[in-house]
């Protein structure tokens, strides 16, 4: 098999060195920052209405049960989404760092490769194979986590058709009663935030 030097692989090498040092620029660098800080600022909204959905939720099952953990009380129901919801949190975390370092790998190491015009092509377009797969199961987590982030949105909108049943159920009276109209609203607010 003959070498051809002068083949390539899609990109000029500097195009390559434009990508690699996007990749690597402050402003690359600061757009992630502040996608981080909205991120968590909208995770800390949705973990603060989760908590102003369970006061209320716990009020009323103490009111009308006589305790929180009687068989039909919404409380013990409604707790299991936070856990649910920053587990989700953490998985999609992992999974983005997780990537991150492929694409910083993939920049330092393979796309300054393909600047040496001498580089070893083989072995070039074996790695970017590697790189590649590594990307989709990257991809494959991602869709899931966002999946996650559908189901517990639907199960939250299903909660939500259980605790207005109960309450309507219940007739509901005095400073409760507001309360648990508020809890309703946050839970609606909750389903929409989680599910974007």
């Amino acid at each position: 098999m003959p070498h051809l030097p002068q083949t390539t692989l899609g990109p000029d090498p500097e195009q390559c060195d434009r990508f690699a040092d996007s990749l690597s620029s402050a402003a690359a660098t600061e757009a992630v920052v502040q996608d981080i800080e909205r991120l968590q600022k909208n995770i800390d909204v949705i973990n603060d209405l989760f908590d102003k959905v369970a006061r209320p939720l716990l009020k009323f099952d103490i009111q009308y049960f006589g305790r929180a953990d009687h068989t039909s009380a919404l409380s013990p129901q409604w707790n299991v989404f936070p856990k649910r919801f920053n587990a989700y949190v953490d998985n999609s975390r992992d999974s983005a760092a997780a990537a991150s370092r492929i694409m910083h790998l993939y920049a330092t190491t393979v796309l300054d490769r393909v600047k040496d015009m001498n580089c070893n092509v083989t072995s070039l377009v074996k790695e970017i194979e590697h790189f590649k797969e590594k990307v989709q199961k990257h991809i494959v987590v991602a869709k899931t986590v966002r999946g996650n982030f559908s189901e517990i949105a639907a199960d939250i909108k299903e909660f939500k058709e259980i605790v207005q049943i109960t309450i309507d159920l219940e007739s509901i009276t005095g400073p409760l009663s507001e309360d648990i109209t508020k809890a309703v609203g946050n839970i609606q607010l909750l389903e929409q935030k989680v599910s974007k």
